[in-house]
């Protein structure tokens, strides 16, 4: 009778890291015809667009096209270190706009606040998060455009957004909602490993687009072992530092690690294949070991059956709790860091530059029913656990509103993180040093929900 924490910390995972912002214009339907584009990237004044079409009258001739609407990205300025994008509470061109900030001195611009439409059935979606690459000049991005209803004729696309100069690059298109979810790109920003709609891993070569594994490639791994069932993937790629190896988590919450150069894998299972439950498996900087966070403690977070199904609203909290472990790449000598030390669930752990430190969120349940979200970070031996910040729910019952969204990201020299919180009743950025002194408020503003924070290198 009750949910697996399986089921219900991906239901959670996936509302938080997965948001399809969507502006749409209308609900007209309208006849399926093909969707092309044309971008340009690295213009003179600093920005570049990319323009849509339909064919004119429905003719099947692309020269004869009726131009549906432009996108385009400025460059982030020069003393400009930090990037993120809104989501809008309603139905408008804000919801697809890209900005970027001075943390220290609280300047803020858009980037992308000129959307020019011409036809009123028109949607654009866009997903998060993108995927910063590393040299943090690019972003990869998933937009999808169709007419009337998505059944429609669509067009889905991995964008590169060329983030000083400004400007667009298509890199992969479909005529079908194929899904380029969770972009991440390799350690030489050579290929961009992304997940499609139907469970697939897709790389594709960066300077060409070609595509480098097929669309069925989870069908096509060859075991290191004796290992034949490589579930779905469902998030949290992460590219060891070499290159040689990516790792994946599954719909089944196991991870898979794959030899890039072979296509052939393993299926990783520490704790001895106790069937424990793994999530946001990731590569150390030095390529050495792997994070992660796992139910394999088997703690209980303290909520009854009753405290849990009163109310649909909370059925994204879990009875077993969650705790942060690192293991060797091929997924031994696991260890835990913080041995229930965090009342709740883990979310988000995310190495520093230098790999000396862990930065994470919690759900805090020990209060229930009042929930208190907080901004961790623990060295990689286990010690220093420190609070950065914590968030208190709003009194009883306020169960889904969550006051932090989407991953902490650290700064570029390590010392600073960024995150997204609610400020009042909407999410704004924050900045806090790793001490957990200066903690401040960098962006917010009346109407919008900003998210995603991303360091830039100046």
């Amino acid at each position: 009778m009750k949910k697996t924490i399986n089921s219900v910390i991906r239901s959670l995972v996936l509302f938080m890291l997965i948001i399809m912002v969507s502006c749409n214009f209308s609900k007209t339907n309208s006849t399926s015809v093909p969707i092309s584009y044309s971008a340009t990237e690295t213009q003179p004044s600093g920005s570049g667009q990319v323009s849509f079409y339909t064919p004119t009258n429905g003719s099947k001739d692309q020269s004869d096209k009726n131009q549906i609407f432009d996108f385009m990205i400025n460059g982030v300025p020069a003393d400009h270190n930090l990037l993120f994008f809104s989501l809008s509470k309603s139905d408008n061109l804000e919801g697809i706009n890209f900005y970027s900030a001075n943390t220290q001195t609280g300047d803020w611009n858009c980037l992308s606040c000129n959307l020019n439409l011409d036809k009123s059935n028109v949607s654009l979606q866009i997903r998060l998060p993108p995927g910063l690459s590393v040299d943090h000049q690019n972003l990869a991005i998933q937009g999808e455009v169709f007419e009337g209803t998505p059944d429609n004729n669509q067009f889905s696309g991995l964008w590169l957004v060329n983030l000083r100069k400004g400007g667009i690059r298509v890199i992969q298109s479909s005529n079908k909602f194929i899904g380029y979810s969770f972009p991440v790109w390799s350690p030489d920003d050579s290929k961009i490993a992304s997940f499609t709609d139907d469970g697939h891993v897709n790389i594709i070569n960066v300077s060409n687009g070609e595509q480098i594994l097929p669309l069925n490639s989870v069908t096509q791994w060859k075991s290191e072992t004796d290992q034949t069932d490589f579930d779905r993937p469902s998030m949290d790629l992460s590219w060891s530092p070499d290159g040689k190896y990516f790792i994946y988590n599954t719909l089944s919450a196991y991870p898979v690690r794959v030899n890039f150069n072979t296509l052939t894998a393993r299926i990783l299972s520490p704790f001895n294949n106790n069937k424990a439950r793994i999530y946001f498996p990731a590569f150390s900087p030095a390529g050495t070991q792997i994070l992660f966070s796992s139910d394999a403690l088997n703690r209980n977070t303290g909520l009854s059956y009753d405290q849990w199904s009163l109310n649909p609203k909370i059925s994204v909290y879990a009875f077993s709790a969650t705790d942060l472990f690192i293991m060797n790449i091929d997924g031994n000598e696991e260890h835990c860091l913080t041995c229930g030390n965090v009342p709740g669930l883990v979310f988000a752990p995310s190495w520093s530059p230098d790999g000396k430190h862990i930065v994470f969120f919690d759900y805090d349940l020990s209060h229930f029913p009042d929930i208190f979200e907080n901004i961790d970070v623990i060295d990689t031996d286990g010690a220093n656990m420190r609070n950065l910040a914590r968030f208190p729910s709003n009194g009883p019952g306020d169960y889904v509103d969550y006051k932090i969204s989407g991953p902490p990201s650290w700064s570029v020299d390590g010392k600073q993180i960024a995150f997204s919180a609610l400020n009042g009743g909407n999410q704004g950025i924050y900045v806090v040093n790793v001490d957990g002194s200066d903690l401040r408020l960098v962006v917010s503003q009346s109407g919008q929900d900003f998210v995603f924070p991303l360091w830039l290198d100046k």
